[in-house]
């Protein structure tokens, strides 16, 4: 399958969202989707972003992130300098695009007496990513590509 055809028809559209450039931050809801999970920025057809949320506040916490002023961040974070470079470029500069979430399922696991959760979001995130890139996709917001 397709990565955009596992996005339409498996992950949820959460936002429509542009670049705010004063606040160096995407004009973006808030979600309580503390799961964790894959999430995907898309303009048109073009997958932009392919990324995990495997923190412990999950979609939630990385969708706050790309919420929160990334102004304090530009000199010393390379991905918040990729996003800001890359949205004030002349070609993306005011395009809107869409955010979307895939929730992964939740798995524990018992080693003797200790109880963990398992996450596949980095291996996901990982094979989506290698797919998208293969499909030439441009993956303009993501700091591996």
């Amino acid at each position: 399958m397709k990565v955009l055809d596992f996005i339409r028809s498996n992950a949820i559209r959460h936002d429509v969202i542009k670049y705010d450039e004063s606040r160096a931050a995407f004009d973006l809801n808030p979600s309580k989707n503390t799961r964790m999970g894959i999430y995907f920025i898309l303009h048109g057809k073009d997958i932009l972003k392919v990324g995990k949320a495997d923190g412990k506040k999950g979609l939630a916490g990385r969708i706050q992130d790309y919420r929160s002023s990334g102004k304090a961040r530009l000199h010393r974070d390379k991905t918040a300098m990729l996003i800001h470079e890359t949205m004030t470029s002349k070609k993306w500069k005011g395009e809107t695009l869409e955010f979307y979430m895939y929730t992964l399922p939740e798995v524990e696991m018992s080693i003797y007496d200790y109880k963990i959760k398992l996450s596949g979001a980095r291996s996901l995130e990982e094979q989506l990513s290698r797919q998208a890139e293969k499909e030439g996709h441009s993956l303009a917001l993501s700091a591996q590509h």
